[in-house]
């Protein structure tokens, strides 16, 4: 079974998601996802960290978008200057999904 949540603040969102998994811990047998989403600039990579910190005692693992851009390799160096990383279709969504449910089937990746 998987868990996803969206946060939609900082401090209050930790706090509430935090005292949500806390309560399951116990019953949580296999890895969950928590999706932390926004605009750039709004504040995703710091409740991700605030959300490491609080479960500093469990094998949490941040998985950045970032490292699913696509691989530009195929494009000349002067396309490579055109390319929007902004948008959606600048990632190669479908390795991350893939990568993520094996993760929550316990899978390496």
């Amino acid at each position: 079974m998987t868990a996803v949540t969206f946060l939609a603040g900082t401090s209050a969102s930790i706090r509430r998601i935090f005292r949500s998994i806390k309560g399951k811990r116990s019953i949580v047998k296999s890895p969950f996802v928590v999706g932390v989403a926004g605009g750039t600039g709004s504040g995703k990579t710091t409740v991700a960290r605030k959300l490491v910190e609080r479960f500093k005692e469990q094998p949490v693992r941040l998985i950045p978008q970032d490292a699913y851009y696509k691989d530009l390799g195929t494009l000349a160096l002067e396309e490579r200057t055109h390319v929007n990383f902004d948008h959606p279709l600048a990632f190669d969504n479908d390795l991350l999904v893939r990568h993520l449910d094996e993760l929550i089937e316990g899978r390496p990746i």
